[in-house]
C-alpha cells in the first residue's frame, strides 16, 4: 500500500492556491450564516427547555442548559435576561438547601451579568437595584477567582469588541492572564485590529501560560510543538519582548532531553557483509540500508525516538514492544537515485509505504521508508513525518487510518516552521470555496485533487490539534476507532459532546482566533 509522496502536497498546495475550481453546492462547507442560523436554532431550543425547567423549580437545570449555550448567542439580550432570573433563582434555591459554597458559585456568574449597584436584583430579597441611565454595559467581573471557563464565557458572550478589549485589561492588571488572554482574543476578533500596548500585554499573556507549561513538565508532560507555536506567536505580537526567546531556547532544551533518553535504550547494530552495494545498519524496530555508517545511527536514533514519541503520545505506551519485523529504511544519496530506484519524481524528500493485507489492515507484513540524503530537512522533518505514518499504521482496527487523521497526525510531528507552510494557505484564503468542512474533511477516503492539497494537509493538521487539545490525544485515538465503528456523527456525540456544526464553529475559531492571531496581524501589513 503506496502512501501518498510527500512531495505532492507543497506541487499541489502552489497549485492550490492559485488555481480555482467549481465546487458543487452540495459538497460546499457551510456558509457562516447557516451555522448563525443552526446555532440561533439551539439558542431559541434552549431558553424553552429552560423556561421549563423554571416552571417545574429546577432552577440548576435551567442553569445548565442556558451555559450550554453561550458560545452560540451572539449577544442575545432576552438570553441572557433568562439566564440572569436563572441565576438568581438557582442562587435563592441553593441557599435555602444550605449549600453555601455552590450558590457562591453562582453568585459569582450572576454578579458578571448584572453586577451590584446596576440593575440586579437581590437573590434574597428579589429587589432590583437602579440601572444606568444611559444604557452603558453592566458587564462587570467581580467576586470571580481562579480561571473559572464559564465566567470567562459570560464575559466573552456579553462583551462587544471594545467591552472584551476593557474586560482584558481589567483582568490582565488583576493578574488573571488566561482570562485576559481569552478577551484579548475576543477583542481582536471583533476589532480586527489592537493598540500595540494592548498586542504586548496579550503575548505576555501567552509566555505567561507557556511558562507554567514548563514548569508544570515533571508533572505532566507538555506538548512541546504547541508551546513553541504559543512562544513564536506572542513574538510576532510583540517583538521586543525578549523573554520569548529564552522560552524558545527553554523549550529545546526540555524536548532535546526528553528524547535523549531513548538513545540509551538500544545499541545500533552494524553489518560487515554488503548486499547489492547497500551496508546495513539495525535497530530493535528498523533497519537502513546505507552508505554511510555515521548517517545511519542519526537516522536510526531518529526513526526510534519518533516511533517511540508516538506510540506514548497517542496510544498512551512508555514501554511498547519491538516490531516482529523491522521497517527498513533506504537512504539514497540524492534525488536522481531516489528517482530511479523508487520510481518516484525527484522533487519528493521522502515517502513511506506499507503492506497490509487487502481486508484487515492491522495484519502488517512490511514497512518501508524512502529518503533523499540531499534534503536539508531530512532528519528534522521528512523522517519524523514518514516514521509516524508507519508507527500507526495497522493500530486502528481493521480499517486504515483515516487520511486526514494519518497525515495530520504526521504534519504535527514536524517542527513550528514546517508546519507553518501548511498553515499558511488556511491563513491567506479563510473563505476560499476549496476548503473542507469538518466533515467532508473526515469523510475523505483518498486524497483530494491539486486545488484541494494544500488546504487537505493544514486543515487535516489543525483538526488533529484542535481535538487532541480538547481531551488530549488518548481521546483522540480513542474517537478515531469508535468512529470506524458507528460513524464520525455519533463518535463526536459520544467523545466531545459536539455535533458537525458545533465542532465546524469552534476549529474555525481555533483557526484564526486562538492560535494564529499574529500571523493574521503581519498578513495584513
Amino acid at each position: 500500500m503506496r502512501r501518498f509522496p510527500y512531495f505532492l502536497w507543497a506541487a499541489f498546495g502552489l497549485l492550490g492556491v492559485f488555481s480555482s475550481t467549481l465546487s458543487a453546492a452540495e459538497n460546499a462547507p457551510p456558509s457562516t450564516s447557516e451555522m448563525r442560523r443552526q446555532g440561533a436554532a439551539l439558542v431559541q431550543a434552549a431558553m424553552q427547555e429552560a423556561r421549563e425547567a423554571l416552571a417545574r423549580g429546577d432552577s440548576l437545570a435551567a442553569v445548565q442548559v442556558l451555559e450550554a449555550q453561550l458560545a452560540r448567542i451572539q449577544g442575545n439580550a432576552v438570553f441572557l435576561r433568562l439566564l440572569e432570573d436563572a441565576y438568581r433563582r438557582c442562587v435563592a434555591d441553593l441557599e435555602a438547601q444550605g449549600k453555601r459554597e455552590a450558590a457562591q458559585i453562582y453568585r459569582q456568574r450572576l454578579a458578571i451579568l448584572s453586577p451590584p449597584g446596576e440593575g440586579s436584583k437581590d437573590p434574597a430579597s428579589g429587589q432590583r437595584n437602579s440601572s444606568p441611565a444611559d444604557g452603558s454595559s453592566r458587564l462587570i467581573v467581580r467576586g470571580t477567582s481562579g480561571e473559572d471557563k464559564v465566567n470567562d464565557s459570560l464575559v466573552l458572550a456579553t462583551a462587544s469588541g471594545k467591552q472584551a478589549l476593557e474586560q482584558a485589561e481589567q483582568a490582565f492588571r488583576a493578574g488573571r492572564f488566561q482570562q485576559a488572554g481569552r478577551l484579548y482574543a475576543q477583542a481582536y476578533e471583533q476589532e480586527r485590529s489592537l493598540p500595540q500596548p494592548c498586542r504586548e500585554r496579550w503575548a505576555y499573556c501567552k509566555l505567561h501560560w507557556v511558562t507554567e507549561q514548563i514548569n508544570q513538565a515533571d508533572r505532566q508532560k507538555p506538548d512541546w510543538l504547541l508551546l513553541e507555536t504559543e512562544v513564536r506567536t506572542a513574538l510576532s505580537l510583540a517583538p521586543r519582548l525578549e523573554y520569548g526567546q529564552t522560552l524558545l531556547q527553554r523549550i529545546e532544551q526540555c524536548h532535546r532531553s526528553a528524547t535523549t533518553v531513548a538513545r540509551s535504550r538500544f545499541t545500533v547494530r552494524h553489518s560487515r557483509e554488503t548486499v547489492n552495494g547497500w551496508q546495513q545498519s539495525e535497530s530493535p524496530n528498523f533497519r537502513v540500508f546505507h552508505t554511510d555508517p555515521t548517517m545511519a545511527e542519526q537516522v536510526l536514533h531518529v526513526a526510534e525516538q519518533t516511533r517511540s514519541a508516538v506510540l506514548r503520545k497517542w496510544l498512551g505506551e512508555e514501554n511498547p514492544e519491538d516490531w516482529k519485523v523491522p521497517c527498513d529504511i533506504y537512504l539514497h544519496a540524492n534525488a536522481q537515485a531516489y528517482a530511479h530506484a523508487t520510481g518516484t519524481p525527484p522533487e519528493s524528500p521522502g515517502h513511506s509505504s506499507i503492506g497490509a493485507e487487502r481486508q484487515d489492515a492491522s495484519r502488517i507484513h512490511s514497512r518501508r521508508i524512502d529518503l533523499r540524503l540531499d534534503e536539508p530537512n531530512l532528519l528534522r522533518a521528512v523522517l519524523p513525518h514518514e516514521t509516524t505514518h508507519v508507527t500507526l499504521a495497522g493500530l486502528f482496527g481493521p480499517k486504515p487510518l483515516p487520511r486526514w487523521a494519518d497525515e495530520g497526525m504526521a504534519v504535527l510531528s514536524e517542527p513550528y516552521e514546517r508546519i507553518q507552510r501548511h498553515l499558511r494557505p488556511l491563513w491567506e484564503n479563510p473563505d476560499d470555496e476549496r476548503r473542507f468542512s469538518a466533515a467532508e474533511l473526515m469523510a475523505q477516503e483518498e486524497y483530494p485533487g491539486p486545488a484541494q492539497m494544500a488546504y487537505f494537509y493544514g486543515q487535516s493538521a489543525t483538526l488533529v490539534q484542535y481535538l487532541t487539545e480538547l481531551k488530549g490525544p488518548l481521546v483522540f485515538t480513542d474517537f478515531l476507532r469508535t468512529a470506524q465503528r458507528i460513524g464520525y456523527a455519533a463518535a463526536l456525540k459520544s467523545h466531545y459532546q459536539l455535533d458537525f456544526p458545533e465542532l465546524e464553529r469552534r476549529w474555525r475559531e481555533y483557526v484564526y482566533v486562538q492560535k494564529v492571531p499574529g500571523l493574521n496581524l503581519a498578513l495584513r501589513r
